[in-house]
């Protein structure tokens, strides 16, 4: 494994836990306490308690990095697809970087554990449904909300204004 792979999937690993653990108690505060006193703690709190869990997977992650289960790589993208649809405030265009990084991720594993023939077209034909049916639940309502909000160049100009 190249070294570039190891930093640039460690660190994709290594944020998920942070990030969705973050989100939660962000979450439970909104629901429970809604004190903006005590925002700063819950959101320290779920990173501080993600990056204990995660440091604790990581490093067997990365070890068998081509060969982790397909849910737990399902899982982390549909994690980020969420974080970026929503950090770009519904603007789904980034969404395809996330796209490339899966294909890259996927490319690498076929090159690692050696897939041909039908494994590798199943594999291929998987990873393209599964990365275009994200897609396709995150573009439609983003159009729905173009066509009945401001439009496409309302949403556009809030993004970057």
């Amino acid at each position: 494994m190249k070294r570039f792979d190891k930093y640039f999937f460690g660190t994709i690993f290594g944020l998920a836990f942070p990030f969705i653990l973050s989100l939660i108690f962000v979450v439970v505060w909104f629901y429970l306490d809604k004190s903006e006193y005590h925002f700063g703690y819950y959101f320290a709190a779920g990173l501080l308690i993600g990056i204990i869990i995660g440091s604790f997977f990581l490093k067997g992650w990365i070890k068998n990095l081509y060969i982790l289960p397909s849910s737990l790589i399902l899982i982390i993208y549909i994690l980020y697809n969420i974080g970026v649809y929503g950090f770009f405030m519904g603007f789904p265009v980034f969404n395809s970087l996330l796209g490339l990084i899966a294909g890259y991720y996927y490319g690498k594993r076929i090159c690692y554990n050696n897939i041909v023939g039908p494994g590798l077209f199943k594999l291929k034909s998987e990873v393209l449904m599964i990365s275009g049916l994200i897609m396709a639940l995150i573009c439609v309502p983003t159009a729905l909300l173009a066509f009945e909000g401001d439009g496409v160049g309302g949403m556009l100009e809030h993004i970057l204004i």
